[in-house]
């Protein structure tokens, strides 16, 4: 996402095989008309993509709700005033794109452009990380781009961890003048819009560095409070890190009372560094990241560095391998077990839309193949009718659920939600460990009412054993047809250890 590797994320993105990690947040209900609400979004970087529409498509697709993205200054105004129509029209198209899909955008406003620096003599990238020789070239850019997307666009983040030296050189008091204006600009384009302090590293290049008398502590002295709705940090590392991360930033939340301000964490991840062998364990750390903040209030939104792994110019196996899915985005162990955090569910709209995509990037999806009887499966708004007497196949993704992870993960609940309408029954057939298709099934009573029913299951193996490669399905009464709205299949999570087919993934212990 980045021109340069960030070195906290080369420090501290990789640990072999942690043992756990623990990170802190809770939801933050949405607001206007803003995505539906969720709490783990991911960093992208589709500007830099030959085909950024097929990306954004991606990144639809999968059931991503939050994305940050950093185009950067110098790219957009390429002089005072002039600006680079060609990258300008990729960037609508992506905000465009992206915001049709039903995607927020946070927006990380940054670096300065190479003719606005205040050294303007050195190399680049470092001419970037100083700030603007005029204040108002800076004014003048957030203006214009806020101004741009104002109505697509609510979030904006002043800047990237600005507390390294690696990105921001000119210390505290001159990044407190860069988000004073910043703010100034970004409300008057709209009060509404949100602005977000800059990811603080908490890392000075060479140590740790939070809490209080640290660069956080020191920019709220100077009144930085009333120019961000959104304290913000980035968190990487093991777990003992994690805990000592987010006690600093309470530290000096209490310090000047900030509390009624949201709290978001927008990088956090976990770097395989090209061992193939680690991507289980990535897999496991977007689970424990997810399960592990749930139980904690105090951070409203994260953000997964980042959605794809980078190919640099100068390659760097660490930054290279964070990704949730490939360079190519072929999906990791890991994007399953992101698509599925709180249990893995059908989208039926955007598997309509995205038919070809729904394969791979769906880690629950429907059967529609027309040689049975998915083919007469048909669409009733966001729902689907199986015919009376017709079935309705699913699969999921082996990468999630294979077989019952060798018997570690036999027992899952499927919830199943349905128009009751008419008498008789509904069957949910499964894969179980006797047989491919065991029957369980739900009375319908004619209420009229949308309801959802809850199968527990004890003895999953999904193997696509079934028709279709499928792994269980539904069965319309042969009386009258049955519309389905969703179905989700939710695990039932095993603390002791995690198996992917027979080879062992990793450790999944409790969260604390």
């Amino acid at each position: 996402m980045r021109t340069r590797a960030s070195l906290l994320r080369r420090t501290l993105g990789h640990a072999l095989r942690p043992l756990g990690l623990v990170f802190f947040f809770a939801a933050l209900p949405a607001q206007g008309d803003e995505p539906a609400r969720t709490e783990f979004g991911v960093c992208a970087n589709p500007q830099a993509r030959s085909d950024p529409d097929a990306y954004c498509d991606h990144l639809i697709a999968s059931g991503v709700k939050w994305v940050r993205i950093s185009p950067e200054w110098g790219l957009i105004e390429t002089a005072r005033g002039i600006y680079n129509a060609a990258y300008l029209d990729k960037l609508d198209a992506i905000v465009n794109r992206l915001h049709a899909g039903g995607v927020g955008i946070l927006w990380i406003l940054c670096y300065t452009a190479p003719w606005a620096s205040s050294k303007p003599d050195l190399p680049s990238p470092d001419l970037t990380r100083h700030k603007p020789a005029d204040w108002a070239d800076w004014g003048n850019y957030v203006t214009f781009i806020v101004s741009r997307y104002d109505g697509k666009i609510k979030n904006w983040e002043v800047w990237n961890e600005p507390d390294l030296d690696l990105f921001w050189k000119d210390g505290v008091a001159d990044y407190h003048t860069l988000l004073v204006k910043a703010h100034a600009r970004i409300k008057a384009v709209n009060p509404g819009n949100t602005v977000v302090l800059g990811g603080l590293a908490m890392f000075d290049g060479t140590v740790d560095s939070y809490g209080l008398d640290t660069f956080f502590d020191r920019l709220l002295a100077l009144g930085a409070a009333r120019s961000f709705d959104v304290t913000n940090y980035h968190a990487y590392g093991p777990h003992s890190r994690q805990l000592a991360l987010r006690q600093g930033m309470l530290d000096v939340i209490n310090k000047y009372g900030l509390h009624a301000k949201p709290l978001w964490i927008t990088e956090t991840g976990y770097s395989t560094a090209g061992d193939l062998s680690l991507e289980a364990v990535k897999a496991d750390r977007v689970d424990q990241i997810h399960h592990g903040n749930l139980r904690r209030d105090d951070v409203a939104r994260y953000f997964w560095y980042c959605f794809d792994n980078q190919t640099l110019a100068r390659p760097d196996p660490k930054e290279e391998n964070f990704g949730l899915v490939s360079a190519d985005l072929s999906p990791r162990k890991a994007f399953y077990r992101y698509q599925a955090r709180d249990g893995a569910a059908t989208d039926f709209a955007a598997q309509a839309a995205y038919p070809s995509l729904a394969p791979s990037l769906h880690t629950l999806y429907y059967v529609s193949d027309a040689r049975g009887d998915g083919g007469l499966v048909t669409a009733s708004g966001d729902a689907r009718v199986i015919p009376a007497g017709r079935y309705m196949y699913f699969r999921v993704n082996d990468d999630w659920l294979h077989a019952g992870n060798a018997g570690l993960d036999e027992r899952v609940d499927v919830d199943v939600t349905f128009l009751d309408s008419g008498t008789g029954a509904f069957a949910l057939q499964y894969d179980s460990t006797t047989e491919p298709y065991r029957s369980v099934t739900c009375a319908l009573t004619n209420s009229g009412r949308w309801r959802t029913v809850t199968f527990t299951l004890d003895d999953v193996k999904f193997a696509n054993r079934q028709n279709h490669a499928s792994d269980l399905r539904l069965y319309a009464h042969d009386a009258a047809a049955l519309t389905v709205r969703k179905v989700t299949v939710r695990k039932r999570r095993n603390h002791a250890a995690a198996v992917l087919a027979t080879a062992p993934a990793g450790h999944s212990p409790p969260m604390q």
